[in-house]
């Protein structure tokens, strides 16, 4: 309980449910030129925001961005660093505690899911890139380059580990398949909308 931040960080970023009922909180503020988030878990949801009744908390050393239950214990956290943390709850829900961290995107993480058998991650973010993420070492397993522009959202297949989509402010939507050599395909383009530009009479 003694990690547990004073006060809960001004944007809440995240909020995944739990498969007992409670609730995982994400948040982050500005803190000088940096951000800074925090987990926050709440076994009764009726307690979330108020953080005399949270469960349990952490204050995280980047702006978190997006989180998602590996486990009932576990979550995988992607951060504003370009780092991506796994995190887990012991002392039944009261204590959370670092398992593993990497760095190896370039630029925010924007989004994080879950492979359906819970064995893969998919991340993406500002550096245009895609990484797939063994969830057990936290080892990156694939990285892949198909957007040209920031690469907003990544969700996983709900039957195939090996299949996800991604989306892009590049106007596009990706479908992966990590099984095959060449593993993009184009499955959706939105026309870039052009603005009304008022004409000078």
């Amino acid at each position: 309980m003694d990690q547990i931040p004073a006060a809960m960080d001004r944007h809440l970023d995240v909020i995944q449910c739990h498969t007992d009922g409670g609730v995982l909180l994400g948040a982050s503020s500005l803190t000088g030129r940096y951000w800074l988030g925090s987990l926050w878990f709440y076994q009764n949801p009726n307690n979330a925001p108020d953080v005399e009744k949270c469960t349990a908390g952490v204050q995280l050393e980047a702006g978190l961005t997006d989180a998602r239950w590996i486990d009932n214990t576990k979550v995988i956290v992607g951060l504003d660093t370009g780092g991506i943390e796994i995190w887990e709850l012991i002392e039944n829900y009261h204590t959370f505690v670092h398992v593993h961290s990497s760095l190896e995107h370039d630029n925010i993480i924007s989004s994080v899911h879950l492979s359906c058998d819970n064995k893969r991650a998919v991340s993406c973010g500002y550096d245009k890139c895609i990484k797939v993420w063994d969830v057990e070492t936290l080892s990156s397993v694939h990285s892949f380059r198909g957007h040209y522009d920031i690469v907003e959202c990544v969700r996983c297949h709900p039957l195939e580990p090996s299949m996800f989509l991604s989306c892009s402010q590049d106007n596009r939507i990706l479908l992966w398949d990590t099984r095959k050599p060449r593993p993009a395909s184009v499955v959706g383009m939105f026309p870039i909308e052009r603005k009304f530009l008022p004409s000078i009479v």
